[in-house]
């Protein structure tokens, strides 16, 4: 009797080969959905930069603080290990168990 632990079986195989099928197929059924939020993340992201350029023009003081305040956020995110949020209440210590 032989004992084979490779680990891969004829169900395995079978459910890999179907989930790309049935992630293409979700794709295909909300490609609408999928555009149409592309097109609003792409619009916010112009009235912004349109915005922060109309605030340059017209307030340099207010558009400096816009500019700290932003480097103050990317330094917190590089500092932030990647998959975490300084703000995640999962990753914050539990006070109680600190006791």
């Amino acid at each position: 009797m032989t004992n084979n632990n490779s680990g891969t079986d004829s169900s395995s195989s079978v459910d890999s080969v179907e989930q790309p099928v049935e992630n293409k197929s979700l794709i295909n059924e909300h490609k609408g959905k999928l555009a149409i939020g592309v097109a609003a993340t792409l619009g916010v992201m112009v009235f912004y930069n349109w915005r922060e350029r109309q605030l340059a023009k017209k307030d340099p003081e207010g558009h400096a603080r816009l500019q700290r305040l932003k480097a103050i956020v990317r330094t917190d995110e590089i500092k932030a290990k990647p998959g975490e949020h300084k703000n995640d209440v999962a990753t914050q210590p539990d006070k109680e168990s600190d006791k």
